[in-house]
């Protein structure tokens, strides 16, 4: 992949992964797929690719967030709403419960929700 650095960065040499672009382009990938299959990011990747090479460019980070955003099908306000407060809801309840800090909570158009812990471990709900 292209352009998931900028020149900066790669100059210096830094070995802060919070300072490299590359791991925040990352993380934010991830988060778009939580849920997602393996098969599933392998055709996003594909679709993403074929569409560079079509225009023959190289690949870079705003294909693949474009062939994400299109496999989501939009929800309308309301459903969208009621997920995200089910989801705010277990991120309450966890730390209400003391079950453990909450790294991400995510609300997908066509997905499930996500809420994750500190350590990684992930907890779903529909």
């Amino acid at each position: 992949m292209t352009n998931l650095h900028n020149d900066k960065t790669r100059q210096s040499g830094r070995k802060d992964h919070n300072a490299d672009p590359t791991t925040s382009v990352l993380q934010t990938i991830a988060a778009d797929l939580v849920g997602a299959s393996g098969a599933d990011v392998e055709r996003l990747l594909r679709d993403a690719r074929q569409r560079a090479r079509r225009q023959r460019r190289k690949l870079t980070y705003s294909d693949i967030q474009r062939a994400i955003d299109e496999t989501r099908s939009p929800l309308s306000p309301e459903i969208l709403w009621r997920r995200s407060v089910h989801e705010a809801g277990h991120v309450i309840a966890r730390l209400k419960l003391k079950l453990g800090d909450v790294e991400l909570a995510t609300v997908h158009s066509s997905r499930s929700c996500h809420t994750r812990q500190k350590d990684s471990s992930e907890r779903s709900s529909n």
